[in-house]
């Protein structure tokens, strides 16, 4: 069924944008004729629009712009064969995309409690209980999928990063805990399910999707065919190529888009989940590939091109139907490939005997891994290997498996003070506890008696910091009484486990004044985490001990904290810029408008003077304080505002005025600019894409 008012609404929408005029104005489409079209003429003039392709999506990406409003969810294309594309969500295609997951998800009996673990591809977690594991396949790797397989779990991931899993999984997990496998950004070949379904004993479910558009298929348990989220996309296929209509992408409208895939669709079907069956045949970039520069080996009857991670080296993997040992495959292989592989690379030559084999090549050094695997136990070392997982960029993680924070609480006892393990443990079970949101009574009690075990040892000043963080953000007002009038003389640590409860405990307190809508300076300023982590720069200056007094600022602007005495107290007292800036956003006024004067602005009076022009709309010319930030920067040898975190939080407020103007293009690159910080985000683009890399089948 087609969902007729959201094409209509997105037609509407593109024909406003330079990316669609000359398409829309060949058929003779306008907003008005859009408006008054019954849903079988809308339909007509919608098939006969010239389809979008990848190429102009990232040669003129701000030719889709439509609206800067409302922006929640930031994408990046893969960028396997060619250039990467950012794009930009709004709230309602995020939200439609979360209950189409879920209704899918649904079909195959998985619940929001039932987590998915992403393994070594760059798959971001989709839900709060999900988890991505990236990187080789190490002991860390084993280790850590030895620990979220204690429990239910489902995989997901590339087929041929799963089969490479799936190899020594038997060894290593808990195979029985594997609930269910999700293959998705590659074509499933009948070896692949077969290697899985043998290992794992569960069912083997595809996904289908892209970046731009999220994911709008999966195989149905009923009829085993991908059925399409109709309420979403509208898909067509012509001479095979797929074209994908994102019926909820107002951001960036994507009207007919060619996504690269290659498919073919039926809509016969009778089955209850879906009438829109979808087979995938493949990528045309892999098609157009293989046919100008694969040649057919009579030789062999399979190859396949890949990296090892172990030595950096390109195999080249090879099934051979030859028997004859006279023959040497390597040099055939060679002589075919001379004009194509890139002789600077170092290339190893692989026979195989079965496509299954392929998965063995990128596992590291498989019999002393498996060997050094068994001998760890992480209920015993549960320490050691929780700060491995939390100091880690490769498990990237919403909230951790429960078991690890059942296994820390059950371990928990406060002894052996003077011990740095045991400071470990106490600052493991604080971040713990934050991470799960656990605000119970209970947790504060034990605060309360790790500030008092610390205090009577005179140690306070190892752990103050982070208790100082639980009082102020997540507002434990007993905690908070006895720590307001302690005085610390020594320097005050921040740690690695330190800086992320910080950033954990403040990112909670942002998402709870979001709901309350009281403060000024939430309702207007997004996002705000960039905005608190520039303020930490005002440490370097006054060094660390300045630190307690900015989360006393912050806890006041997100109206945790109300006590005037601790406010005006002197041991808490803000640098002079931050007490100003409390005195504005309280006040509700702008009393120092320094707007004509950019030029003799120093780089943190800019910042400030950004939160005013966002907070109480003074007009100044966007350009003008974009080129004055950028001048700034290059004296102080920054490549980019975006290096510089204190301007991401304006970021979209100048898109917004540069789209009013009709300077598109500037508008896309500050959007470029104002992306969220998180822990999660963090260089997860980066480490991922090198072990992004796919199939290439020949």
């Amino acid at each position: 069924m087609i969902n007729f008012t959201q094409l209509r609404k997105l037609l509407i929408k593109g024909s406003n944008l330079p990316a669609y005029n000359e398409k829309f104005k060949k058929i003779g489409l306008n907003k008005s004729f859009l408006a008054n079209l019954s849903d079988g003429d809308l339909l007509s003039y919608f098939t006969r629009i010239d389809p979008i392709n990848k190429e102009e999506l990232r040669q003129f990406p701000e030719n889709f712009l439509a609206q800067v409003d409302d922006i929640v969810y930031r994408g990046v294309t893969s960028g396997t064969t060619s250039e990467a594309f950012i794009y930009f969500r709004d709230s309602q295609w995020n939200q439609q995309r979360k209950i189409g997951l879920k209704n899918f998800l649904n079909w195959w009996n998985i619940d929001d409690n039932l987590p998915i673990m992403n393994i070594n591809s760059r798959l971001f977690p989709l839900r709060e209980n999900d988890y991505s594991l990236i990187g080789i396949i190490d002991n860390f790797f084993w280790q850590s999928l030895k620990i979220s397989t204690e429990k239910p779990v489902i995989l997901r991931g590339f087929p041929s990063r799963l089969c490479e899993v799936a190899i020594f999984a038997n060894k290593n997990i808990k195979i029985s805990s594997i609930k269910a496998i999700i293959c998705t950004g590659e074509h499933l070949f009948p070896h692949q399910k077969k290697l899985l379904e043998d290992t794992f004993s569960a069912p083997i479910i595809n996904e289908y999707g892209s970046q731009e558009c999220g994911v709008y298929g999966f195989s149905c348990p009923l009829c085993s065919n991908i059925h399409i989220d109709e309420k979403r996309c509208f898909v067509e296929v012509k001479n095979k190529v797929l074209i994908v209509t994102d019926l909820y992408s107002d951001i960036m409208p994507l009207i007919r888009y060619k996504n690269g895939d290659l498919a073919e669709i039926e809509s016969d079907n009778f089955c209850p989940n879906g009438s829109i069956n979808l087979k995938f045949l493949g990528r045309i970039e892999e098609e157009i590939i293989s046919i100008k520069n694969y040649p057919i080996i009579p030789e062999i009857s399979y190859y396949r091109t890949f990296f090892s991670t172990n030595k950096n080296q390109k195999i080249i993997g090879y099934l051979t139907t030859k028997v004859n040992e006279k023959d040497n495959m390597e040099s055939i292989i060679k002589i075919k490939l001379t004009d194509i592989l890139d002789q600077k690379d170092v290339i190893k030559y692989q026979k195989f005997s079965y496509p299954e084999d392929f998965y063995q090549a990128n596992i590291i050094n498989s019999e002393s891994l498996l060997s050094e695997t068994i001998k760890l136990n992480y209920h015993e070392n549960y320490l050691e290997q929780l700060s491995e997982i939390l100091k880690s960029r490769r498990w990237i993680f919403y909230s951790l498996p429960r078991n690890l924070y059942q296994l820390v609480n059950n371990n928990y006892i406060a002894k052996n003070i003077d011990s740095s393990k045991q400071l470990r443990q106490d600052k493991l079970f604080l971040f713990l506890n934050v991470l799960m949101n656990n605000h119970k009574a209970d947790f504060e009690e034990q605060t309360i008696k790790i500030f008092s075990e610390y205090q009577n040892k005179q140690k306070l000043y190892l752990i103050y910091l982070d208790l100082l963080i639980i009082a102020l953000f997540l507002e434990q007002k007993e905690l908070w009484i006895h720590l307001k009038n302690i005085k610390i003389k020594e320097q005050i640590i921040l740690d690695s486990l330190s800086y992320r409860l910080l950033l954990t405990s403040i990112s909670q307190a942002i998402s709870s004044a979001r709901t309350k809508k009281e403060s000024l300076l939430i309702t207007k300023l997004t996002p705000l985490l960039p905005l608190f982590i520039s303020d930490l720069d005002f440490c370097q200056i006054n060094n660390l001990n300045c630190l307690p007094s900015i989360l006393v600022h912050w806890s006041i602007l997100l109206g945790c904290l109300t006590d005037d005495t601790i406010i005006n107290s002197a041991f808490f007292r803000r640098p002079l810029v931050l007490e100003k800036r409390e005195i504005k956003i309280k006040n509700k006024n702008n009393i120092n408008n320094k707007s004509n004067h950019l030029s003799e602005l120093s780089l943190e009076e800019l910042k400030e003077l950004g939160i005013e022009m966002v907070l109480f709309n003074l007009k100044i010319n966007p350009s003008i304080f974009l080129d004055r930030i950028q001048l700034k920067l290059s004296k102080n040898k920054s490549q980019e505002i975006s290096k510089k975190l204190g301007f991401i939080p304006f970021m979209r407020y100048l898109a917004k005025s540069f789209l009013v103007r009709g300077d598109r293009k500037k508008a896309y690159y500050c959007l470029l600019m104002s992306q969220d910080i998180s822990l999660m985000q963090d260089d997860f683009e980066s480490i991922s894409k090198v072990y992004n890399f796919k199939q290439k089948i020949m």
